[in-house]
C-alpha cells in the first residue's frame, strides 16, 4: 500500500481536534501520529515539538477568527445590533459544531496555573485582547469608551463560561443565552 501524503494543514486541522478533546498535557505525539495516519518522525519534519504544533494551532486559531468572526466587528454598514447578532451567528456556528469546546479557553485552564506556563500567554492574550477589541468598537458606537470595553470584558466572559457550561451539561442553551446577553448588553 503506497504511503498516503499528508499537510501540514491537514496535521494542523487533526491536531486541533485531538487537543480539544484531550488536552495538551494529555496528548502524546503517539496520539497524534495515530490520528494523522503518520509515522511520529514525520511530525519532527514540520515541527520541532508537540509546544511548537500547539503554538502553531493558537496562532492559526486566533487568525482565524480575526478574519472571519471578528472582522464583522468593522462592518459600518450594519448597524452595531446587526453587527453583535452577526458576531453572535458566527461564535454559535464555530462553537456548536466543534465537540470539546473552545481551544483558546481550555489551554488557558490547562496552562495558565497560577502564571507558572507562560509558554502560549503571548498568544492566547492577543485571542482574547482581539476579541475584546472587537466587541469594544461595536459597544463604543452606543456607549462611552470605558463601558464599551468593561461590556466587551463581560461578554468575553459571558462566553466563555456559556461554552464551558454547554460542554458540561451537552446543553447548548448556555452558550445561546452568552451570545444573546452579548447583543442586548448593546442597549444597557
Amino acid at each position: 500500500m503506497p504511503a498516503q501524503k499528508t499537510s501540514k494543514e491537514d496535521i494542523l486541522r487533526k491536531a486541533l481536534m485531538v487537543f480539544r478533546k484531550q488536552g495538551y498535557h494529555a496528548t502524546s505525539i503517539s496520539d497524534l501520529s495515530k490520528v494523522c495516519d503518520i509515522p511520529k518522525s514525520h511530525f519532527y519534519y514540520y515541527f520541532e515539538s508537540k509546544e511548537g504544533l500547539m503554538k502553531e494551532i493558537l496562532e492559526v486559531v486566533d487568525v482565524y477568527f480575526k478574519e472571519r468572526v471578528m472582522a464583522v466587528a468593522n462592518d459600518t454598514d450594519l448597524s452595531p445590533k446587526e453587527r453583535l447578532e452577526s458576531l453572535g451567528l458566527r461564535l454559535l456556528k464555530v462553537y456548536k459544531s466543534e465537540t470539546g469546546g473552545c481551544i483558546m479557553g481550555n489551554t488557558v485552564l490547562e496552562t495558565m496555573h497560577l502564571g507558572t506556563d507562560q509558554t502560549f500567554a503571548a498568544t492566547l492574550k492577543d485571542f482574547f485582547d482581539g476579541m475584546i477589541e472587537a466587541l469594544q468598537i461595536i459597544y463604543q458606537e452606543v456607549h462611552p469608551a470605558d463601558k464599551a470595553k468593561q461590556l466587551a470584558e463581560l461578554a468575553i466572559q459571558d462566553i466563555q463560561g456559556g461554552i464551558m457550561l454547554m460542554q458540561l451539561y451537552d446543553d447548548r442553551h448556555y452558550l445561546n443565552d452568552a451570545v444573546e446577553r452579548t447583543i442586548n448588553r448593546i442597549h444597557k
